[in-house]
């Protein structure tokens, strides 16, 4: 099966790519890395969550600080 994404701007094709049909490697995938997310402490997994917070939050203050010279 194909996806086609269409250019908002224009409504022409912009890419189309094959889609997948392998979905039970896709679950045993996720399956194999919750088991393992499972063994990080959770001490570990809040400070992971913590910085990717963080860093999420400063790359929307930079995208605001940026178009803020474009769109006063």
């Amino acid at each position: 099966m194909l996806q086609t994404t269409i250019a908002p701007h224009d409504q022409s094709r912009y890419v189309t790519r094959e889609l997948t049909t392998d979905y039970d490697s896709i679950v045993q995938k996720g399956s194999t890395a919750q088991k393992s997310w499972a063994k990080v402490p959770t001490e570990t997994r809040i400070e992971i969550g913590t910085r990717f917070v963080v860093r999420v939050w400063k790359l929307f203050y930079t995208w605001v600080l940026f178009s803020a010279q474009f769109f006063p």
